[in-house]
């Protein structure tokens, strides 16, 4: 592992460091959207918006009885102390952070000290151990042990946030509390691309890696607690001056040429410290040199900023690890730690996105979705492309679409939306979901973090279980359902007029009487076929502004919803119908009567308004026997109850096999009526007609 030499200041060279760090704090590299005062409470004088706390003196308890600083401008609040012997408990965000746009990320670490009963015994539990663990060795290799820290080598709060600059792009700040200022004391802030995390609760080491990019600020107290000065260190994955990868490609440490880089003139960075004794904020502080959890103590805390854009940075962090090294030099073994704790540097996009159509959809149906990345309330719209996925009903969870099948190619984000291609794999029922994945440009890379988005609600849709054209032929049932009562009536009689030793001639005559008077009459409306009964079951809706309302030309038929085909002479009540056992659109429960299916659109409103009706046997016709006749712009009407009429013209007509499922048939759009019968050839062993005739008709 190489590293840059740190610069041996004599005391000419100190003085003239700390000049320059005078020189930057003037500067102020961060936009000063934070005081870097050496302050914790906001002083507006000093200008900023934000300081880490409120800028008034202690109020009230706050609700869960934790410390709280009145006024404004403070990005943390009410923390407590904690159980008997345990750490105090972090403050929360104030809420006008919290309801801040531009702060993308914010954290409060207390860290547990010597002494603390923190659940993995005594001493503290956060400390690096196990042959000398340096900055800049692989994550993976620290390991966690517990034991007595140095008061000077303590991390006490720990505290760190990213925002978003009026020209969008991030910087952070961060700050730290000592425990004493008395000796030589060195800190680490360290910003990593990768998550990284603890294997074990007590103990263990980090899971994690090194990438291009990374950032560790080195600060250092010397001569007995003054501030020395700070430098700035970016982890570079091949030999300088490079070229190096783009940041965020993982070079974890193996012998190579991967090594952290100082950066010799950091313009964009900026550090101070409180010079003199300061009120602590709305948490409890742990200063040991006042011994007053509302005090801190000259030189015992400290602040900086580092704007991300002027290092230049392009990646995005996830991780904050501060740690303490035991001696001045970069390459000394580290101690305590905090953390690691996760933090962002990138926004991520404010992503809406809508399945059209949504709802539920006709198998086979073309789909696509919409996306809109935002920024959120603060910074400039994303920009960069978006790709679409769809997760088929195997695939789909309570969250959505976890993967699914890409659909089309990458789209490029116009004025911050998107659409995807269209697709019709939509075959097969049930529930779809989409899914976007947001890669940001050059503009965007190191603003916006690359993002995935899908939810259960606007990216689904279902696809209904495929409706089968009804069977149209004759009402469900025996084509007879008369002959067995006439069984039952010519045998007797017949035996009767033997048994009387009349002439044969008299027994034929006697059954073409009974055959005669048991002729199958008219079948009869059921209840709720007309009237009152069938207007509680119709959709009680108005009709679409689209077709007009006009009186009824006709006399109502005991007032119920009817269907009238002036050419053809149908004047039909209309019997609202689900489906049948076999899944199909069922069929009217008689000759005369034709059938609304209830799944479909209400006649005059969006999408299709199915209606079906028999075409019946030859000699045995039906209410749709002349349906073949119909030609583009005759006239069909569907009469409310009350009178009121939706007029339709034809356009169109297709005889299709009776086993299809045409594309467009339940289809969403606009308003239209589709009328359906029988058609082809008699099929004997399917008791129905081989093909089906459906005639369109749109609003007049």
């Amino acid at each position: 592992m190489k590293h840059a030499p740190w610069p041996k200041l004599a005391c000419a060279g100190v003085v003239g460091f700390l000049l320059s760090l005078g020189a930057l704090e003037a500067a102020a590299a961060p936009s000063g959207w934070l005081n870097v005062d050496g302050s914790i409470r906001f002083i507006a004088a000093n200008g900023g918006t934000y300081d880490w706390a409120n800028s008034g003196a202690a109020g009230a308890a706050c609700a869960n009885g934790g410390v709280n600083i009145t006024g404004a401008g403070g990005l943390f609040n009410c923390g407590r102390p904690g159980a008997a012997g345990a750490p105090p408990i972090a403050p929360t965000l104030t809420p006008a952070a919290a309801t801040d746009p531009s702060i993308i990320s914010a954290v409060f670490v207390v860290d547990p000290i010597s002494g603390d009963t923190a659940g993995c015994g005594g001493d503290d539990p956060t400390t690096l151990s196990g042959g000398g663990p340096k900055n800049g060795d692989a994550i993976g290799s620290y390991t966690v042990g517990a034991g007595p820290v140095p008061a000077k080598t303590e991390l006490s709060n720990v505290y760190a946030v990213s925002h978003t600059k009026a020209n969008g792009h991030p910087e952070v700040y961060f700050g730290a509390e000592r425990l004493v200022n008395n000796g030589d004391s060195h800190m680490d802030f360290e910003f990593l691309q990768s998550a990284v995390g603890r294997t074990a609760a007590c103990g263990g080491g980090f899971t994690g890696h090194r990438t291009q990019g990374d950032l560790l600020v080195a600060v250092d107290f010397t001569n007995g607690g003054a501030l020395a000065g700070f430098s700035v260190w970016q982890w570079h994955c091949a030999t300088d001056p490079g070229p190096q990868p783009a940041d965020g490609t993982v070079c974890d440490p193996a012998g190579g040429p991967e090594h952290y880089e100082q950066n010799l003139s950091p313009t964009f960075a900026d550090l101070t410290v409180n010079s003199a004794d300061i009120p602590c904020g709305g948490w409890v502080c742990r200063d040991q040199v006042s011994g007053n959890s509302t005090i801190v103590s000259a030189n015992d805390f400290l602040e900086g900023g580092v704007d991300l854009q002027g290092i230049p940075f392009t990646g995005c962090f996830k991780t904050f690890l501060p740690h303490t090294r035991t001696a001045q030099s970069f390459s000394s073994v580290l101690k305590d730690f905090a953390g690691p704790i996760g933090f962002k540097s990138c926004r991520d996009p404010a992503t809406v996105s809508t399945s059209a159509p949504g709802g539920q959809v006709a198998p086979g149906s073309a789909v696509r979705d919409a996306v809109t990345e935002g920024s959120g309330g603060a910074g400039f719209v994303p920009t960069g492309t978006v790709r679409f996925f769809l997760c088929s009903p195997a695939q789909v969870t309570g969250a959505g679409c976890p993967g699914g099948t890409a659909v089309g190619a990458a789209k490029t984000l116009a004025a911050g939306a998107a659409s995807s291609d269209p697709t019709s794999a939509t075959n097969a029922a049930g529930k779809y979901c989409w899914r976007t994945a947001y890669t940001p440009d050059a503009a965007s890379t190191g603003v916006y973090a690359p993002a995935t988005h899908t939810n259960a609600t606007t990216e689904c849709f279902a696809v209904a279980a495929p409706v089968s054209l009804p069977n149209t032929g004759v009402p469900p049932g025996p084509a007879f359902p008369w002959l067995p009562v006439q069984a039952f009536a010519v045998g007797p009689l017949f035996l009767l007029a033997v048994a009387l030793r009349r002439s044969r001639w008299l027994a034929i005559l006697v059954l073409a009487v009974v055959m005669a008077c048991s002729s199958p009459a008219p079948a009869s409306v059921p209840p709720n076929a007309g009237g009152a009964n069938l207007a509680r079951s119709i959709p009680q809706i108005e009709p679409s502004a689209s077709a007009p309302v006009q009186p009824a030309t006709q006399e109502p038929k005991q007032m119920a919803w009817r269907l009238v085909i002036p050419r053809i002479g149908v004047d039909a009540v209309i019997q609202p119908l689900g489906r049948d056992r076999h899944g199909a659109v069922a069929s009217p429960s008689t000759l005369d009567g034709v059938g609304w299916f209830d799944e479909s659109a209400s006649p005059g409103r969006a999408g299709d308004a199915v209606i079906d009706g028999h075409l019946g046997l030859p000699g045995r016709p039906a209410v749709f026997r002349s349906l073949r006749l119909l030609r583009a712009g005759d006239e069909v009407h569907v009469i409310w109850p009350d009178g009121r009429t939706v007029d339709f013209r034809v356009t169109s007509s297709e005889t299709v096999d009776a086993n299809a499922h045409p594309a467009g048939l339940f289809a969403r759009g606009p308003a239209r009526l589709s009328l359906i019968t029988c058609a082809g050839e008699w099929v004997n062993a399917l008791a129905t007609y081989s093909d089906r005739l459906i005639v369109t008709a749109v609003p007049a």
